[in-house]
């Protein structure tokens, strides 16, 4: 059964209850502001309140040790008295003269009887609960509590009710939880202020059909759980009877129910029941509101079923054998609101909600829905939808254009492969999307346009990487969930969702987790869940670690990368471990991993003072800057030109160059450090092929001659560029 049909059938439960406590409420009323005491007790414990007395005695091995306290609450208006593990199998009538008790309980006891005389000794008892003790009948002086409103003698050996129950003012009369196999027809003919009947969890095979002919003023009848095959005429007539429950028997036949006149029966609950096919309900059950008919064998609702039930807000069909609904078994006035039809082999419902244009709430999950295309059309006040479970192999543009007010969506452990940028379009006020066990390969930017959305999980699907601003006005999103997909890349992804709490990206693989792909500001410093991805651990996670960092890391993610720090957790690696750079570093050089404009691992290399007669051999793949400052080099080679083809920033200051080969600097190099060195001609072939920005040569002997007109030239163009020029010769 599903957790919405269990929440119906308590609800029914419920109701019950709360009918059934009206009369406690008018008691109460008149025991207000007691003048009475509470006298020292040895063994018991009194406590004093506006009604009376409320008074325990517990754990008690020997009844006779109650005695003296029984006597000291003679004259005491006692509101409640509670013997509760107290070893007595008869209650002693003198503990009784002259007392005046307004409810007794005795639970979890041996207790077997209680005769004539302890019933007349409390006169103005009004509500008697016997739990879990070891009564096999009534109490045998039961119709000297004259006065009696609620009897409740629950999760006793109770078998047989015989004879005929004499209490003229009861109210409530509560048998839940025993053995009951038969009710004799007059049993209740002399409780004619009956209201509330409660006979759940027996094993009652039938009900006598004269058995409520006397109990006229019923609301509330509630026999669950028991083994009633059918159910025939006898609440027929029964003018206020409100709510049903005859769930979770064996009834097979109800056509005498169906015809009964209940004209003010607003709940029914036959769940559980073999029901086979609904047909036309009769008019005069034109007020209900809730019918529960989940888990009854139902194979077909005939057109026209519920045709008179105008006021119907609630119905459950779960758990059935339906593979259609025509929307034409519903009053075409129809004020349905909550729908359940989940756990049937339902194909399509297209059509299905043509009358019922005020529904909220639909169940539909575990059918083999494929299509939901115009599915929910018309249903402009339609809050929530379940559907997991189903064949849906696509969500369209405008799938849900008519339901604005939706605040919930379960479409998980379908088959969606793909949702248009559209599809949810128009959901103004969506709160939680589940797309969870699909097979989408990507978001497609949809979620853009669910400005309230608060928390979205499609967790395990295929979904390859995520879009730039994925979540994208979206200010509310607190709770993402990726698990287990294919996501390997997410550029930016969570730029928009400045709100998140938690981000839980398991399972996938992610090795770059960049501060670029989220907001500026992250107030709620959200938790972000790594772990099992294939992490580089390199300068671009570092702010994960950072004392200072904005976020919060949750379980213990491992490094894949690089093969230094492969296995490490990254709650144990510093700012410092994460920007150490060791692949391809020259030795003598120190080499440093930082994050480009880009988002890509870009590196310094910081070869200076590394006693160098020759440019290094080797350098890490994506090396951006070199500094070669305080070396020996008389002259350079091709190895900065092939080593590090995308260099941006070099330093050859501080060294023993006299000629300089512009083939040997990488065109991509814009920042050019010479000084210090020992040219004697201006460089005017690097700076007519490089697109330089920064130019440094003071601290070499310069010789200016004619030949060096082109290049004071340049420099009068580009003055900007060169910077610390000495004067020369």
């Amino acid at each position: 059964m599903s957790g919405r049909v269990i929440i119906e059938s308590r609800r029914v439960c419920v109701s019950v209850l709360v009918l059934a406590c009206g009369f406690c409420l008018s008691d109460a009323r008149e025991w207000r502001h007691v003048n009475t005491t509470c006298p020292q007790l040895a063994r018991c414990n009194c406590r004093l309140t506006k009604q009376g007395a409320t008074t325990l005695c517990n754990n008690v091995s020997q009844f006779k040790e109650l005695g003296p306290d029984m006597a000291r609450l003679q004259n005491v208006i006692v509101k409640k008295l509670t013997f509760d593990h107290v070893q007595i199998s008869e209650i002693p009538a003198e503990w009784f003269s002259n007392h005046t008790i307004l409810m007794l309980v005795v639970a979890n006891s041996p207790l077997r009887d209680i005769g004539e005389a302890a019933f007349t000794g409390m006169g103005r008892l009004l509500r008697l609960l016997l739990e879990k003790d070891q009564l096999e009948s009534l109490p045998s002086g039961l119709s000297a509590a004259t006065r009696l409103r609620a009897l409740q003698i629950r999760k006793n050996h109770i078998k047989f009710l015989t004879g005929v129950l004499r209490l003229p003012a009861l109210i409530e009369f509560d048998l839940r939880f025993n053995g009951i196999e038969t009710i004799e027809e007059k049993f209740l003919s002399a409780s004619p202020e009956l209201e509330h009947l409660l006979l759940s969890g027996n094993r009652i095979q039938h009900i006598p059909d004269r058995l409520f002919e006397n109990t006229r003023k019923l609301k509330s009848v509630e026999i669950r759980d028991n083994r009633i095959t059918a159910i025939g005429s006898f609440f027929d007539g029964l003018r206020y009877l409100e709510t049903l429950d005859m769930s979770h028997n064996m009834i097979k036949d109800v056509e005498m129910l169906l015809k009964s006149k209940i004209p003010y029966l607003h709940i029914m609950n036959l769940e559980g029941s073999h029901l086979g096919v609904i047909t036309e309900l009769e008019p005069s059950y034109e007020e209900i509101e809730v019918l529960l008919l989940g888990d009854c064998g139902i194979t077909e609702v005939k057109p026209g079923a519920f045709k008179a039930l105008e006021k119907m807000m609630r119905l459950n069909l779960s758990n059935n054998s339906l593979s259609r609904l025509d929307g034409s078994v519903f009053s075409i006035d129809s004020k349905l609101e909550f729908l359940a039809l989940s756990d049937n082999s339902l194909t399509s419902v297209t059509g299905t909600f043509n009358r019922t244009r005020r529904m909220k709430e639909l169940k539909l999950s575990s059918n083999q829905i494929h299509d939901i295309t115009d599915a929910f059309k018309g249903l402009t006040l339609l809050r929530k939808i379940s559907m997991r479970s189903n064949l849906v192999t696509h969500i369209p543009d405008d799938a849900f254009i008519d339901n604005s007010e939706l605040a919930e969506i379960n479409l998980s452990e379908n088959k969606i492969r793909w949702v248009g940028r559209n599809a949810l379009k128009g959901l103004v006020t969506l709160n939680k999307l589940l797309l969870q066990g699909n097979q989408l390969v990507s978001l497609n930017g949809s979620i853009r346009n669910l400005p309230k959305i608060r928390y979205l999980d499609a967790s395990f699907n295929a979904i390859q990487s995520l879009e730039r601003a994925e979540f994208a006005n979206n200010g509310r999103l607190t709770f993402i969930k990726l698990t287990a997909n294919n996501i390997s890349s997410l550029r930016g992804a969570f730029i928009g969702a400045g709100e998140m709490v938690s981000l839980i990206l398991r399972k996938n693989q992610v090795q770059v987790l960049r501060r670029s792909d989220f907001p500026r500001r992250m107030p709620a410093k959200p938790t972000l869940t790594l772990d099992e991805n294939p992490l580089m651990c390199d300068c671009r996670l570092a702010w994960l670690v950072r004392r200072d960092r904005e976020v919060q890391i949750n379980n213990y993610p491992t490094c894949e990368g690089p093969p230094w720090l492969r296995g490490k957790r990254l709650h144990d690696l510093t700012a410092i471990d994460l920007v150490r750079w060791e692949i391809d570093c020259q030795p003598g050089c120190k080499c440093r991993c930082n994050e480009d404009s880009f988002g890509e691992r870009a590196i310094s290399v910081n070869c200076s003072s590394a006693a160098l007669n020759r440019t290094p051999e080797v350098f890490p793949k994506g090396t951006t800057r070199l500094d070669l400052n305080g070396n020996g080099l008389l002259q350079l080679d091709d190895g900065i030109a092939n080593g590090a083809p995308h260099l941006a920033v070099l330093s050859l200051r501080n060294n023993l160059l006299s000629t300089l080969n512009s083939s040997y600097i990488p065109e991509t190099v814009h920042s050019l450090d010479l000084r210090n060195n020992r040219l004697e001609r201006f460089p005017h072939s690097l700076v007519l092929v490089r697109n330089l920005t920064s130019l440094w040569l003071s601290g070499n002997p310069f010789i200016c001659d004619c030949a060096d007109y082109p290049f004071r030239q340049w420099i009068e163009a580009h003055g900007e560029t060169v910077s610390a020029l000495s004067t020369y010769t």
